[in-house]
């Protein structure tokens, strides 16, 4: 009789225990998105509600290298914009970054993106970046549900300035960013789907397109940023 009390209590506490075990095995590092993928978000930059959507375009080949090719869709603050980065599959370095201005496709080398702090660290991965390796130890889990009302699992990570909340659910991964200074989340996912989103840009002619060369005071920063955004217009869907 023991015995059998014994085994039953095993079994229970084995019970209890898997959902645990499955929770914490849920992540897995960032998935790896089919063309079509996408993931919004909602973001603040000062005292504006920035809205930006990442598309998963797909693989190509450029130059002899695999790139993968992200699209980018921002709304808000200083206006909107339309851009795809192509960066090379290997290692995730910028190779170019092609944009869409009425209309206009141009583009520029990733090489001058390489003097932007910002536009390395920011940009979305497919690859799962080594701060958010699954392996690491003593990694938190949450469930976090969108807007939308879209629930998924995620890991928290954190450094000395912000808590990223990541999953294996969500294309490119991110599910949150919280400043710990600011106290408050500065980015967070609004949505996301698989498949179905169509890139703005024709694949073609990014492809074709040529890095353009910069004026003197452009490469050197001497330009002026608009800092009125008072009477931008209200944010569409897209």
């Amino acid at each position: 009789m023991k015995k059998t009390l014994k085994s039953l209590q095993l079994l229970l506490a084995a019970m209890l225990l898997i959902p645990l075990f499955s929770y914490a095995s849920d992540y897995k590092g960032f998935m790896k998105p089919k063309p079509g993928a996408w993931a919004k978000y909602l973001s603040m930059f000062g005292q504006d509600r920035i809205e930006i959507k990442n598309i998963y375009v797909g693989e190509e080949d450029i130059g002899g290298k695999k790139v993968y090719v992200i699209e980018t869709r921002t709304r808000g603050g200083f206006g909107s914009s339309t851009s795809q980065i192509w960066m090379d599959k290997k290692d995730e370095k910028i190779i170019k970054i092609v944009m869409k201005n009425n209309g206009q496709i141009s583009c520029i080398s990733g090489s001058i993106m390489d003097m932007g702090v910002s536009a390395k660290n920011d940009k979305p991965s497919v690859k799962t970046p080594k701060k958010f390796d699954p392996k690491r130890a003593k990694i938190k889990y949450k469930t976090y549900k969108t807007p939308k009302g879209k629930t998924v699992k995620a890991a928290v990570f954190e450094d000395k300035d912000n808590k990223y909340w990541v999953s294996s659910s969500v294309p490119f991964g991110i599910v949150k960013i919280y400043d710990k200074k600011r106290g408050k989340d500065i980015m967070y996912l609004y949505d996301f789907g698989l498949s179905d989103a169509k890139p703005s840009i024709p694949i073609l002619k990014a492809r074709n397109c040529k890095p353009m060369n910069f004026p003197a005071g452009i490469m050197e920063g001497n330009i002026q940023i608009p800092t009125d955004t008072k009477n931008l217009p209200g944010l569409p869907d897209f």
